[in-house]
């Protein structure tokens, strides 16, 4: 879902996403921060994570978002591609019809543990 994807990708969720970028408001990215204006994508874990612990929100590949809108999937994030605030904003959010495959788009598996007796490695 949309929220749940601006939720973790926001240092500060009771804040609203009063910041524009998954890193905060400066621009361009900082060093170490985000895979944009690359010519591919990196491996996980090549940038520095958010204040939740999440790694990878901004660029590399954006991601799929499970919100249904007619025959469209919206993704977020931007990609490696990516060059421009616009599609870097933790508002911006962009369609394709569904069965869309690019190299640009992925999605991120995400297991919660509320309420599980799991711990987490």
């Amino acid at each position: 879902r949309i929220a749940e994807w601006r939720a973790a990708v926001t240092d500060n969720p009771a804040a609203g996403g009063a910041q524009p970028f998954a890193w905060g408001s400066a621009w361009p990215p900082p060093a170490g921060f985000a895979n944009v204006a690359s010519s591919e994508t990196k491996p996980v874990k090549s940038y520095q994570a958010n204040a939740g612990g999440f790694h990878d929100l901004a660029g590399n590949a954006a991601e799929w978002c499970a919100d249904a809108g007619g025959d469209d999937r919206p993704y977020c994030g931007g990609s490696w591609k990516s060059s421009s605030r616009d599609e870097l904003q933790i508002d911006a959010v962009k369609r394709a019809p569904a069965g869309t495959q690019s190299p640009e788009i992925g999605f991120r598996l995400v297991l919660d543990f509320h309420g599980s007796t799991a711990t987490a490695p």
